[in-house]
């Protein structure tokens, strides 16, 4: 399991207090006018974006490719990654969990299929679930365009372009006060446990056997929040 994105404010627009030079090399600064006004030595795959006005502070993205390259280059953990950003971060307003299997038996498609025959635990009511070709790979996705959780199974060998190699991701994108949620809780409980349990409170599918398998750990009773409309669609 890994964290895959996430975006966090910080109460300055001086960039020298986002922590950043604790990572390392190579990304752009971009201002809110949408222009690259100067480089730093930041991983690609990291964004800053400054407010013109120096109250409302700056936006600090990372993506997936500056994560796994920081974790690759310095050797820390997700939670050593975190605990850097609790130091500066004000607000969390989004976090991806990724969980990956190489198991070659697995079959996205039985989850549409489950889907289908009512045998999806999971309070969305409406959710939107799209069958899909991605790079050439089958993607299902549970989730609103418009909702602060997406779920999405898919096969990320394809997506890399690894034609003789079984890699099959879980992912769930979490935003605004949920993700701020989550970034609260891993202060205290292991990430890896946060993102399984996550995972099956939003959609769980108990009859397929590698799904339940991925996700297996133990329980979390989080807050309750405040939920939009689009969040059961």
């Amino acid at each position: 399991m890994h964290i895959d994105y996430i975006t966090y404010s910080v109460k300055t627009t001086n960039v020298d207090d986002c922590h950043m030079e604790y990572f390392g090399q190579a990304a752009k600064e971009k201002d809110v006018r949408g222009f690259y006004d100067r480089e730093r030595s930041y991983y690609t795959g990291v964004r800053i974006r400054r407010s013109e006005n120096e109250y409302q502070g700056s936006v600090v993205n990372m993506g997936g490719y500056a994560l796994g390259r920081i974790r690759e280059d310095t050797g820390i953990t997700d939670s050593e990654i975190l605990e850097s950003i609790r130091e500066v971060a004000h607000n969390v307003t989004r976090i991806d969990y990724a969980i990956d299997s190489d198991n070659p038996k697995i079959k996205i498609k039985s989850l549409a299929s489950a889907w289908k025959r009512g045998k999806a635990k999971t309070r969305v009511r409406n959710a939107i679930v799209t069958d899909e070709l991605r790079y050439g790979g089958y993607t299902f996705r549970v989730g609103a365009d418009t909702s602060d959780t997406w779920l999405r199974v898919y096969d990320k060998a394809k997506e890399m372009g690894l034609l003789n190699q079984a890699l099959i991701r879980v992912e769930i994108e979490q935003r605004g006060k949920l993700a701020n949620h989550m970034f609260e809780l891993s202060e205290h409980t292991p990430i890896d446990q946060i993102a399984r349990a996550r995972i099956r409170e939003y959609c769980m599918f108990p009859t397929i056997k590698w799904f339940r398998d991925m996700l297996d750990g133990d329980d979390i009773e989080f807050k309750p929040l405040g939920r939009k409309k689009t969040d059961f669609e």
